[in-house]
């Protein structure tokens, strides 16, 4: 069985190593341009493979402009959209990365050539991040990869055909995805270190952009061998009782069940409440809790379709539609009264406000995906073939606003931090993530739509169910336009930061993990499977729980309590770790990744808004 490994070099994080350049008002060194070496490849007109570096232009600036990309050539504007998107992932990521105040950073690009997709993210990452701190890059490295909300770097096609390119440019070394280190596509050409080698390159993986930038820049920005903190008192007697509260309603949904249900789930329902309990009578409370959400969320889905089933056989298709649409609605009229609720912090401290907008993530990912369902069940998105699962998916959301929202919240009020203070008020300070994190959402999704679908409205997946992601981010794509500029009340701020952070982890993750992990389907409703690369999903889960730990750790020198996102990570992992071997390994994964994705983009939102 898999175990949590935490890799040596994660703990040089460059998120927590930028306070060194966090002081001045623009937050680094402005008018300094760096050429960064983007690896592309495709198939031209003619199906020949192709390939190339692209020397993209990074100028960091003191506006405030947040980020900028001039495609002044046409062939770059002929590739747009995948410009727009590694560019809006990088500027993003680094921004996160950097600890600088997001609304000082001043990032323009200027490109003229191709692009084959995100593949450029993980480069164009590290050389923003090197005009930000004002370190120099490596001038005989490039590298491929795409880039996640939490810094990971994911694989990426064409590799053999990317090395070329680099070794007839004049590069030696070459940074891939660890993932693709055994690439395919050429037969000939499987070990890509191997195959580096005779084109006189000296060929590395990397798990992270961490790794990378050490790599580009020599920079170790925190000494390896940091062990994250324990929950503190206070943290951990709140998770042992949302711990025992969970499982405690997962026993009464279990034993109230009907024997009728249809499929495995009840079973699968039945025997990891048994795991739960065992964890949670051994003390290990991250296991009982993820596991338990699992069950709990299992045992919902198939109610859900349950009730549909029934719904269908005594008043038709149509009368499913109508039910469905009703359920929709009152569920998005609570999700609106958790997030008005949700986002009042009085007495809140200031490390609680900056920590809540990701906390409320239960509810804007499920409001998302139910805004979705409403539109694709008023456009026709949704078919009759997918009603069942509809019903899965809606049953799955209301568990997360009922159920999983509460107990979150609870965990980010229960850390002391009364005596934090941050470099400018809460309000201020989430306010310039907004609008950074809504443009990056923005233009991933752009990317997903006119690149990934190639401009076809694709609302359902290969098995021809609905894809719940896709319809979530289209009504988010909406919602997101109509956030106002400028800065609000902290309450506002908090829910449109949460609208935010939601954007930019389903736009990110939807673009990495189709072309990274292979995630099939939506993983809403239904189990998640991965068609491309197990491994490679879980070793960016893994570089991700990591990252968290290496924060935890630097927040203590701080004197900062992050129970709140620690817990999130730990229980994620136990989760995933509880299904390894058990045929729903992506499953597990995926409920980790979705924990670990906000949780990095909190962490690091919080080390930028208490840097001196």
């Amino acid at each position: 069985m898999r175990r949590h490994r935490v890799l040596g070099t994660i703990a040089i994080a460059l998120l927590l190593g930028s306070s060194t350049v966090a002081c001045s008002g623009s937050g680094g060194p402005t008018g300094r341009t760096i050429t960064v070496p983007v690896l592309w490849a495709g198939a031209s007109a003619d199906g020949e493979v192709q390939s190339g570096i692209e020397p993209a232009k990074v100028t960091i600036g003191d506006g405030g402009a947040q980020f900028t990309l001039n495609l002044d050539d046409l062939q770059a504007k002929r590739t747009g959209a995948q410009w727009n998107a590694a560019t809006a992932s990088a500027a993003a990521v680094a921004t996160l990365a950097s600890a600088l105040d997001p609304a000082t950073v001043d990032v323009s690009y200027r490109v003229t050539g191709q692009i084959d997709g995100p593949s450029g993210g993980a480069m164009l990452t590290v050389g923003t991040l090197a005009g930000l701190r004002g370190d120099t890059l490596r001038r005989d490295m490039t590298m491929t990869g795409t880039i996640s909300p939490d810094g990971s770097v994911g694989r990426v096609g064409e590799i053999p055909a990317k090395l070329r390119a680099a070794s007839k440019a004049g590069y030696t070394k070459v940074l891939l995805p660890v993932t693709n280190l055994r690439a395919s596509g050429e037969p000939s050409t499987d070990d890509m270190v191997a195959y580096g080698n005779s084109l006189g390159l000296e060929v590395r993986g990397v798990d992270s952009v961490a790794q990378a930038y050490e790599a580009f820049t020599g920079v170790q920005l925190i000494p390896p061998g940091t062990s994250a903190p324990g929950l503190s008192p206070p943290v951990n007697a709140a998770a042992d009782a949302t711990t025992r509260g969970l499982i405690d309603r997962l026993r009464a949904r279990v034993a109230a069940a009907p024997s009728t249900l249809a499929g495995p789930e009840r079973s699968i329902a039945r025997r990891e409440l048994a795991s739960a309990e065992t964890a949670l009578a051994a003390g290990d409370l991250a296991r009982a809790y993820g596991v338990a959400v699992d069950a709990y969320t299992v045992l919902a889905r198939a109610e859900g379709a349950n009730k549909v089933n029934d719904v269908i056989a005594a008043s038709g298709v149509e009368g499913a539609r109508r039910s469905l649409r009703a359920d929709v609605a009152t569920l998005r009229a609570r999700a609106a009264e958790v997030l008005q609720t949700g986002s009042q912090v009085t007495g809140a401290d200031a490390v609680a406000q900056i920590l809540t907008p990701s906390a409320l993530g239960w509810t804007t990912y499920s409001d998302a995906v139910l805004a979705g369902i409403e539109d694709g069940l008023a456009d026709g998105s949704i078919t009759a073939a997918g009603l069942t699962v509809t019903g899965a998916a809606i049953a799955e959301q209301e568990a997360s606003i009922d159920v999983f929202q509460a107990d979150a919240l609870t965990m980010v009020r229960s850390a002391p931090n009364a005596k934090v203070t941050t470099r400018r008020p809460p309000a201020e300070f989430l306010s310039g993530y907004t609008d950074f994190l809504v443009r990056a959402g923005k233009a991933n999704a752009d990317y997903y739509t006119t690149v990934v679908s190639r401009g076809r409205s694709v609302t359902t997946d290969g098995n021809g169910q609905p894809a719940f992601t896709v319809l979530a981010l289209r009504a988010l794509s909406a919602e997101a336009e109509s956030i106002p500029s400028g800065i609000q009340t902290i309450d506002d701020e908090i829910r449109q930061s949460a609208l935010a952070f939601t954007f930019f982890v389903i736009g990110t993750g939807l673009v990495a993990n189709t072309s990274a992990t292979g995630i099939s389907g939506s993983a809403i409703g239904t189990d998640a499977v991965s068609t491309i690369d197990i491994p490679g999903l879980v070793r960016s889960v893994e570089e991700a729980a990591a990252l968290i730990d290496v924060y935890a750790a630097a927040f203590v020198g701080r004197s900062i309590d992050t129970g709140s996102p620690m817990w999130s990570s730990r229980w994620g992992m136990g989760a995933a770790l509880a299904l390894n071997g058990t045929g729903r390994d992506a499953t597990g994964e995926v409920i980790a990744q979705n924990e670990l994705w906000y949780d990095v983009v909190a962490m690091s939102s919080l080390w930028a808004a208490t840097t001196p």
